[in-house]
């Protein structure tokens, strides 16, 4: 049985796209990920704006580029690579890949169940923390979650996370460590982050990643189909 994961996004406008650098060696291992998006599709090239990381945008040494390219659907990620052609002002142009091009791949080491649950954010600010609102956690692990908002998140903030799960309610502090500055959805518009669990106990932990398998189970066991 396949689901919407297992079927390639569509090439469209405002189409979320990440702009993945391989790692420089000189400070970390990791990938370094430039959130961007589609502007237009045409026959042979991607339309996209600026890749931007923490507010600053990519910039590239020389034209054209070589770089890997990722479509993000929850936890998985449908990358290849492609070539960034030039800039022209706000407008970055890519030579569009053919589908068959893409990859799905993992994105994340950790186990990590798509879901929608409602969570009390208070941001950390100034030696205190503020009256919570109300965010959603699109997917979770035991090492963190993305978040959805309907502001932009700022790179680095502290939060306090307060999540009801049915074994009991769980504290979990962290920061923002992965902000997307661009919106998506198209009914409901809504902005998008990583979020790094910072300050969790082992028997949280526990909690957590206990309730991941338990949903990931059931989730399993409802798409089988019935004998």
């Amino acid at each position: 049985m396949t689901g919407p994961e297992d079927q390639l996004p569509p090439l469209k406008a405002d189409q979320p796209l990440e702009i993945v650098l391989p790692p420089t060696g000189q400070v970390t291992d990791e990938e370094t990920t430039y959130f961007s998006k589609i502007v237009a599709v045409r026959d042979e090239v991607l339309l996209i704006a600026p890749p931007i990381l923490d507010g600053v945008s990519l910039v590239l040494q020389e034209h054209p580029s070589r770089v890997t390219c990722h479509l993000p659907q929850d936890t998985l990620v449908w990358a290849c690579t492609t070539t960034i052609e030039g800039v022209m002002g706000d407008t970055w142009v890519l030579t569009r890949p053919p589908a068959e091009a893409f990859v799905k791949a993992q994105r994340r080491g950790n186990v990590r169940a798509s879901m929608t649950l409602e969570v009390q954010a208070a941001l950390f600010m100034a030696g205190r923390y503020f009256q919570p609102s109300t965010l959603r956690i699109l997917d979770l692990s035991g090492a963190g979650c993305q978040l959805a908002g309907d502001r932009p998140f700022i790179p680095n903030s502290l939060l306090r996370l307060q999540l009801s799960l049915p074994a009991g309610p769980l504290e979990l502090h962290g920061k923002v460590v992965r902000a997307n500055p661009f919106p998506q959805g198209v009914a409901t518009r809504y902005f998008t982050s990583g979020f790094q669990f910072t300050q969790v106990s082992e028997a949280d932990r526990e909690a957590l990643v206990r309730f991941i398998f338990e949903h990931l189970t059931q989730q399993i066991r409802s798409e089988r189909p019935p004998n």
